[in-house]
């Protein structure tokens, strides 16, 4: 079951979109889906930010922006014990401990890390697209014949000092502070701004989820699977209806501060070689989702909060999901699985991670294969995109278990 749930960390940030907004690349998000089973819960936290500097036209970009290269990306996995993400997971756990949030750990996770710089004649964009998707254990609390308890006090963190990580490409990254990879982008914009007021807007940490720390019982109490049922139909892929029974849900969203989407984080002014620059930070509308098996309600002690849940009476109704995470897995990222139930999976094909990994589809078909050694069958397949380097396409396989083949399992 441990291997399984490391296998499983890769392909949990295509699980949870239900609540995305409509550019499903940008969020400020947090999705957790707690198991019963063993106390543990996959999760993942998406940070999306954008920093903007103005300046005068005739302050030409050269002097600014000597950009050395214009974006870094990475993917790190914790089971590397010499690329420091497992100190990373120590520091963030230190901090629940510390501050008697939660008892909840982070045992291993994934990171997935882009910063990106694009500069113009009166103005440069600075974009951060940050997730970390960790396996969290040690949720419950207290436990009895028919129920269990489960912290949800790890929903929420922020880390205020360095979070340094080693990556075969750039070398040592900061993923806290941003001023680490801009560095590496465009040395000359840190030089220029590094000691006055802009850094201030420019060097925030970056991984902070406080937003979440919002008590959920004030968040909104729902039925999981109308919820994913809704949003896929929403999205133009097809009306699926799983199984009302399979779960329920606490969704967060909040957009009282937020301007078509985004609100101003921070604004400075500050002189750069004798000229004024604007530097403005925004953040996306946060939104959160946490889901759990079968029916269950919060449970207050002094300020702390715990979802009650009644434990599974069948067993197969957590193998089967299980087991077709562990199979799936093998072809992430060019297959991501975007929603799995008892009755009902949705498979997304990348066109740009197959074409670049294998030049055809392959990927896809030989995942909806897989799927099908398990009983289901395909419903519809349908596909969204522009087929565009920033849009490309993308292909869902909606798939559902076959009647015939769950009551043979039945007996």
């Amino acid at each position: 079951m441990e291997s399984l749930y490391q296998t499983c960390l890769l392909i949990i940030v295509g699980l949870f979109f239900a609540l995305c907004i409509s550019n499903e690349s940008m969020a400020i998000q947090f999705n957790g889906l707690i198991s019963h089973e063993n106390g543990t819960a996959l999760a993942s936290f998406k940070i999306d930010k954008i920093i903007t500097l103005e300046y005068p036209s005739k302050y030409t970009t050269d002097p600014i922006l000597d950009i050395s290269n214009p974006s870094i990306e990475f993917t790190l996995n914790s089971s590397d014990n010499s690329n420091g993400l497992k100190n990373v997971l120590d520091k963030i756990n230190e901090l629940f401990s510390l501050k008697d949030q939660s008892q909840a750990k982070f045992d291993s996770a994934i990171l997935q890390y882009k910063a990106s710089v694009i500069g113009g004649p009166s103005n440069a964009t600075l974009y951060y697209d940050i997730s970390l998707v960790p396996k969290v254990s040690n949720l419950i609390v207290d436990s009895n014949q028919t129920s269990s308890l489960f912290d949800v006090g790890w929903r929420s963190f922020a880390i205020e000092g360095p979070l340094i990580v080693n990556t075969q490409e750039y070398g040592p990254i900061d993923i806290n502070y941003p001023y680490s990879a801009l560095e590496k982008m465009s040395p000359s914009l840190v030089s220029k701004i590094k000691d006055t007021s802009l850094t201030e807007v420019v060097n925030e940490p970056l991984l902070n989820f406080e937003r979440f720390s919002e008590p959920v019982s004030k968040w909104k109490f729902t039925n999981m699977t109308k919820e994913v049922a809704s949003n896929i139909s929403n999205m133009d892929m097809i009306k699926i209806n799983p199984k009302p029974e399979d779960g329920t849900s606490y969704s967060f969203y909040d957009d009282s501060n937020s301007n078509n989407g985004r609100y101003l984080q921070n604004l400075k002014y500050g002189l750069v070689d004798g000229f004024s620059v604007r530097a403005a930070s925004y953040l996306l509308t946060p939104s959160g989702y946490l889901q759990i098996d079968g029916q269950s309600h919060l449970i207050k002690k002094g300020d702390a909060e715990y979802i009650s849940a009644p434990k599974e009476s069948s067993k197969s109704q957590i193998d089967l999901p299980s087991k077709i995470f562990s199979t799936v897995i093998q072809y992430y990222p060019a297959v991501t699985l975007e929603f799995i139930s008892d009755s009902t999976v949705v498979l997304k094909g990348d066109e740009k991670f197959m074409l670049k990994s294998e030049n055809d589809l392959r990927s896809f078909w030989k995942a909806i294969d897989t799927v099908k050694q398990f009983g289901f069958s395909v419903d519809e397949i349908t596909e969204s995109g522009l087929g565009s380097v920033g849009n490309p396409t993308r292909f869902y396989a909606v798939m559902s278990l076959d009647v015939d083949f769950e009551e043979n399992m039945d007996h």
